[in-house]
């Protein structure tokens, strides 16, 4: 039942709506009715006046019927909505709509929902109900894919019922907010994303041979390219099913330090003649950041992010823990904007890698950069092929 105490809500708006269309068609059959009846001793025109009245017939009772069966007595029940989603992949909004009269039934009824995202209004499809029962209610849903990231509010939904024919049609408004996050797109990267790392890890990031104390001890983890083989634990590589060719290395390196440095460039200036393929790039690149963070994180090395962000301040987090740190990134990259002075990222740089222990990368947005000293840099087109799969594309 679509009463109040069930979570159904009364239209905060009401208002009757001229259909034009049906107003000119309308005027223009009156007119015919009326010329008609000064000619009825014609046969066709007696025939032409018998067709206008019934045809303005069904524009009264069509006016009538959408008076009757309005909108006065609809309610909605708002959705319910909680976690944040990605790019491309899109959400669903699912609503239910009542009718809280006891004889009459809500008839041609159009249901849209009204979506922003950062301010620009997003057309949604109508979502039609023919007739709507007394005192029934009627499920709405929506699949909405959203290719800006960013904030999205859905601010209510609007009915409009005009049955066809109607001069008039009521138009409900329904007001309710609810906000989610455009998290950056989902980015599968290729596993030779991790060739990367080949013969660029620093000598301070390496695993001690012998551990300063015994609180130095991490774990154990499988092999990588890079470790020192007399870490090798012997014990337990033997135990390995891939054994000879996967191993377990002990761990004693510092949990503080990190072993790969991802920085990303955010920096656009607004007289570049290349503005729209660098925001794209700079679309692109957040979700290859994120992506390249979650693949190493998965092979267990400890992750630094950087970056500028253009609205003021810096990003800087240590991804340890996929569950909590990851969920953080793609929250703060949602609202990331580009920053127009490069000279911001190139600090940044400097500053990262003048401290960092750890192999720094920078995501870059243009191809064919110079190199920077001790940096590499991962180009839009490197990103391009290293990328095997957008989900939800």
């Amino acid at each position: 039942m679509p009463d109040a105490g069930s979570g159904f809500r009364e239209a905060t708006r009401l208002r009757i709506e001229p259909q034009w269309p049906m107003i000119v068609l309308f005027s223009a059959t009156l007119f015919f009715a009326l010329a008609c009846l000064t000619n009825l001793e014609n046969a066709v025109a007696m025939m032409g006046l018998i067709d206008a009245v019934l045809i303005l017939s069904w524009f009264v009772a069509a006016t009538a019927i959408t008076h009757l069966c309005g909108g006065h007595k609809l309610a909605l029940k708002p959705p319910q909505m909680h976690a944040d989603f990605h790019q491309l992949s899109g959400f669903r909004v699912e609503v239910r709509l009542g009718n809280r009269s006891r004889r009459l039934p809500a008839l041609g009824v159009m249901l849209r929902l009204d979506v922003q995202t950062e301010g620009v209004p997003l057309i949604s499809p109508p979502v039609h109900v023919n007739a709507l029962p007394p005192r029934s209610t009627a499920s709405c849903a929506w699949d909405i894919a959203v290719r800006k990231r960013g904030e999205v509010e859905v601010r209510g939904a609007r009915a409009k019922l005009s049955f066809p024919g109607s001069l008039f049609a009521h138009e409900c408004h329904f007001t309710f907010a609810h906000r989610k996050l455009a998290l950056p797109a989902v980015f599968r990267l290729d596993n030779r994303a991790l060739d990367l790392l080949s013969g660029r890890r620093k000598a301070e990031s390496r695993s001690a041979v012998i551990p300063a104390s015994s609180g130095d001890f991490i774990g154990v983890r499988h092999y990588r390219q890079g470790d020192n083989p007399r870490d090798v634990h012997l014990a337990l590589s033997v135990r390995l099913p891939d054994f000879p060719f996967q191993l377990a290395i002990r761990e004693f390196e510092d949990p503080a330090s990190n072993d790969v440095c991802v920085v990303l460039d955010t920096a656009i200036p607004p007289d570049s003649p290349d503005l729209d393929t660098l925001r794209h790039n700079h679309e692109v690149s957040l979700s290859f950041a994120v992506a390249f963070c979650r693949l190493l994180v998965d092979r267990r090395y400890r992750v630094r992010f950087c970056a500028v962000d253009g609205r003021g301040g810096r990003i800087d987090l240590n991804i340890l823990r996929p569950s909590t740190d990851l969920p953080e990134l793609e929250a703060r990259l949602a609202r990331v904007h580009p920053v127009e002075e490069a000279q911001a990222v190139t600090r940044l740089i400097s500053d990262v890698y003048s401290r960092a222990s750890a192999s720094v990368f920078l995501v870059g947005l243009r191809d064919g950069m110079r190199p920077l000293h001790g940096v590499f840099s991962i180009a839009p087109g490197m990103q391009r092929r290293l990328v095997r799969e957008v989900v939800g594309a």
